[in-house]
C-alpha cells in the first residue's frame, strides 16, 4: 500500500484484534487452512510467544484433534 508507514505482522494483528474484542485476553488459537497458530499475549497487549504449524488443512485437523484430547473436549 503507498500510504501506508509501516508493516506488523498477522500474529501482532490477531493480538490487537484480540485485545479489542476481549480486553485482558492472554492466549490466541487462529486455526486456519493454510496453518494454526498459538499466540501468547503479554501484560501489555503485545506478542509473548507464539508456536505455529507449517502444514496444511490435515495438519490443521489434526491439530484440531489434540486440542480436543487435552481439552477432554470431543469434536464436532
Amino acid at each position: 500500500m503507498p500510504f501506508a508507514h509501516r508493516s506488523i505482522t498477522e500474529i501482532s494483528c490477531h493480538c490487537r484484534g484480540a485485545q479489542w474484542f476481549v480486553p485482558g485476553v492472554s492466549t490466541i488459537l487462529d486455526v486456519g487452512g493454510q496453518d494454526s497458530k498459538g499466540i501468547r499475549v503479554g501484560a501489555k497487549g503485545g506478542v509473548a510467544d507464539f508456536v505455529m504449524n507449517d502444514k496444511c488443512a490435515g495438519g490443521t485437523v489434526r491439530f484440531m484433534e489434540i486440542v480436543s484430547e487435552v481439552l477432554h473436549v470431543p469434536p464436532a
